[in-house]
């Protein structure tokens, strides 16, 4: 019996993240349902003082000006991840759908985070990386309430809380 992966990948349906040797690209398939994304490709690039996202449209045109969305680097692979479950959740995606590729390979979502590395992030910063991980993890499942972004400045982790923050909570 066919897999709904199966299924969807036999019919284009699938949001596919590739691994690239700078981020990564997500392609989304067409929706004949709205609410259906705004463009066909989104590719995110590491930089040194944050993450460039510029959207594409099938033919591989830009779509819109790249933005550069400010962060450091122990918080570059998780704005990545959750710049890709903002998106699917936004359209209608299942997060738990998304085929994610290292170099020919799908791998499991797990393997493709690890992966996913900024080369601008250096060691010492992972204790920072995972402190982050755990707030945010809070922030999804519980709101992104003030108290978070108290928790984060008291772990000195707030300059990469916020631009995670600001994927799911438009800023007044």
């Amino acid at each position: 019996m066919e897999t709904l992966a199966e299924l969807l990948d036999r019919n284009n349906y699938r949001v596919v993240v590739q691994h690239t040797d700078h981020g990564c690209l997500m392609t989304v398939p067409r929706r004949v349902e709205l609410p259906a994304a705004s463009f066909d490709r989104l590719y995110q690039e590491f930089q040194a003082d944050g993450i460039l996202v510029c959207q594409h449209d099938e033919t591989g045109a830009e779509m819109e000006e790249p933005k550069i969305f400010k962060c450091p680097p122990y918080a570059q692979r998780l704005f990545v991840m959750y710049n890709i479950l903002s998106y699917c959740m936004a359209v209608g995606y299942s997060g738990s759908a998304i085929k994610f590729m290292d170099g020919p390979d799908e791998v499991d979502e797990e393997e493709f985070h690890k992966a996913v590395v900024s080369p601008f992030m250096e060691e010492y910063e992972q204790g920072k990386e995972d402190k982050l991980r755990q707030i945010v993890m809070l922030s999804f499942a519980n709101g992104f309430t003030p108290q978070f972004e108290a928790m984060a400045k008291q772990e000195s982790v707030v300059e990469g809380y916020i631009p995670i923050r600001s994927l799911f909570i438009q800023e007044q």
